[in-house]
């Protein structure tokens, strides 16, 4: 839980800083909270190829789409911890769609 959390809150300050240097906060060359957010899916997920594709193309969906309420959060929260949250949030409605996914199949993902 605290490499979790130290690893998180470096790079909502490493994303805080991007803002400097692009004039941005969420330039679209950093990708670091999309990998994150992915990561964070994969621990939860045994390693099957299929399951690790599935799992990126929904999350893809969800960070791109923005439904409610990451759409919210990224419209209202224009910091560093604003760009990781809503990446966070998209990784669990990802995380909620495959466990659905997998439950109806009568398998169980993790």
């Amino acid at each position: 839980i605290l490499i979790t959390f130290t690893i998180i809150s470096s790079f909502i300050i490493g994303i805080s800083y991007s803002k400097k240097i692009f004039d941005n906060i969420d330039h679209k060359s950093i990708i670091i909270d999309e990998i994150l957010a992915f990561l964070f899916i994969l621990l939860f997920f045994s390693t099957n190829i299929y399951q690790i594709i599935f799992s990126f193309l929904v999350f893809r969906f969800f960070d791109i789409y923005k439904p409610y309420p990451i759409n919210i959060i990224d419209k209202n929260i224009k910091n560093g911890f604003g760009v990781m949250l809503d990446d966070l949030v998209a990784a669990f409605y990802c995380f909620i769609v495959i466990d659905i996914f997998y439950l109806s199949k009568g398998s169980y993902v993790w």
